[in-house]
Order: structure tokens, then C-alpha cells, then sequence
């Protein structure tokens, strides 16, 4: 049996400085340990995560944004629980990757749960079609964006493939697809550590 329990956040990934298929490794142990886990939706972290890369990869992202979507949720799969939902997997997410990959990928990451907030603010229909579980972090993310908030995201660099993100995290839980293996985007995160 798979063990599900999640790394402590130092533990999760190598140091810096440590060769790139060390990282890209690690990166791999992790969602076999803890990938497993469910969080709210019909499908796995796992599941989930070579959904969203998947999609992004159908729609002719840079490699720098499937490996965003294939990790974007990485932050729900380290630390305990209780300080997992104390911290945002977003943010938890984003400062654990930058130790080896650039704002082309982070900061996709710790903006996907503020992309949520904007487009239910600008996209009437976008709130009511969120699964259940997304509706309830909403609320703990900072629920609809104000107008001023949502100019400013507007202004971010990232706030275009943030959206994408957003997008392709919202229908990648399908339980009808069969997802491809985690491990067939290894030459994508190589590449990009390589950039």
C-alpha cells in the first residue's frame, strides 16, 4: 500500500544546488507518496495533476506553464494537515518550487487561487460553475474579487497564464479521463530546469 502521508515541507524537495535529476526525482517520489491523497474532489492529487498538464500541453502551452499545471497544487502534499489548511497550498506551493524554477512557473502557482477569485467576479456564470469543493476554499482564499482587485491582477505579468491555470485546474477532475503517467512529463520539467 501507497503511504499518503505528506512530506514535511523542507523534507519535500533536495537543497539547492543538488543536480536536476535529483529534483526532478523528488519531484516524482512525492506525488507517488502523496499524490494519492483526495482533497475534496472525485479525483486524486495525481489524478488532477496530469490532467491540468495534459490540457495545457493540448493547448500549446510553453513548456514553463505544463510544468505550472502539472505542479500547481504541490503545496496541498507537504507539511501536516493542520498547517496545511493554516497555510496557502498556493503560496506553499510557489515558495517551494522557486528553489529551482523561475517566475514562469511560480508565479503561476501562487496566483491560480487568485485567478479563481477574479474570474468569479467578472464571469457571472464562472461561480456557479465551480465543483463544491472549490466554492468552500473560495471563501478561505478571500472570497469574489473587489473592482480594484481585479485591476491589479489585470496588471500583473503573470495574470494571463495565471488565468489559463485557473482554467485547466477547474476542469481537470474528470474521473472519465485516463490521465497519462506522472512521469511522461519528466522531459517537459527538464527542459525547463535546463532554461
Amino acid at each position: 500500500m501507497t503511504d499518503t502521508t505528506p512530506l514535511a515541507f523542507n523534507d519535500a524537495l533536495p537543497p539547492v544546488g543538488v543536480d536536476k535529476s535529483d529534483v526532478m526525482t523528488a519531484l516524482q517520489s512525492l506525488y507517488q507518496r502523496a499524490g494519492n491523497m483526495h482533497y475534496g474532489e472525485d479525483v486524486t492529487q495525481l489524478e488532477h495533476a496530469v490532467q491540468c498538464a495534459s490540457l495545457a500541453q493540448q493547448s500549446g502551452a510553453s513548456s514553463a506553464l505544463i510544468v505550472a499545471a502539472l505542479l500547481h497544487d504541490i503545496g496541498h502534499l507537504v507539511g501536516p494537515r493542520d498547517w496545511r489548511e493554516r497555510n496557502k497550498h498556493d503560496d506553499v506551493g510557489a515558495a517551494l518550487l522557486e528553489r529551482f524554477f523561475d517566475d514562469a512557473v511560480c508565479q503561476p502557482i501562487r496566483l491560480h487561487t487568485v485567478a479563481k477569485r477574479y474570474l468569479c467576479a467578472i464571469e457571472p456564470a464562472y461561480e456557479a460553475s465551480l465543483s463544491e469543493a472549490s466554492k468552500h476554499s473560495l471563501m478561505h482564499q478571500g472570497g469574489v474579487m473587489t473592482a480594484e482587485e481585479c485591476r491589479d491582477f489585470e496588471a500583473s505579468p503573470h495574470f494571463d497564464a495565471s488565468v489559463m491555470l485557473r482554467r485547466w485546474d477547474d476542469v481537470g477532475k474528470c474521473t472519465e479521463l485516463s490521465g497519462v503517467a506522472f512521469c511522461e512529463f519528466m522531459p517537459t520539467i527538464r527542459q525547463v530546469l535546463d532554461q
